[in-house]
């Protein structure tokens, strides 16, 4: 399986009811409404498996209130770098302790929009979200205890 991400609003309406109906949202039964979701949503993330839509974050932001995954991770890393590689293993067995935490993880050059969006310039660096706001960044030496200690404490605000 080869997953790339994309940064994109206008999704198909038969994709859209096909992810939603495959995990057991009701809302998948009305899709002409998650195609106008989408596109005002602020922030659409997708994961694509070929053409078939197979995951997504979004983010839906009033300036008061944002309805997201609460708890995101991001690892974007640059291509041909060694120690990206080495590190997204590592970083992945943190992550996979979290069981609320959604993580992505991307190349640079091939989504360049999300590098932009989050203002990275090179990699490894990983970010982490929660309610759609940046509250923890590594870049290059990612430190891993660091990391998992930060999930925690903002997983933990999560779950009470």
């Amino acid at each position: 399986m080869d997953i790339t991400y994309k940064d994109i609003h206008d999704l198909k309406k038969e994709d859209l009811e096909d992810l939603f109906l495959s995990v057991e949202w009701s809302s998948g039964h009305y899709p002409d409404k998650l195609v106008v979701a989408m596109q005002n949503f602020k922030t659409v993330y997708s994961a694509w498996d070929g053409e078939k839509l197979v995951g997504m974050v979004c983010a839906m932001d009033d300036g008061i209130m944002t309805a997201d995954n609460r708890l995101c991770l991001f690892y974007i890393k640059a291509p041909d770098c060694g120690v990206c590689n080495v590190m997204l293993d590592k970083v992945e067995k943190v992550a996979d302790d979290f069981f609320l935490l959604c993580s992505f993880y991307t190349d640079i050059v091939e989504e360049p929009l999300i590098a932009s969006h989050f203002l990275v310039y090179s990699g490894p660096t990983v970010l982490l979200l929660m309610d759609g706001k940046e509250v923890y960044r590594g870049s290059q030496f990612i430190d891993l205890e660091e990391l998992q200690y930060n999930i925690n404490r903002y997983n933990k605000l999560i779950i009470r």
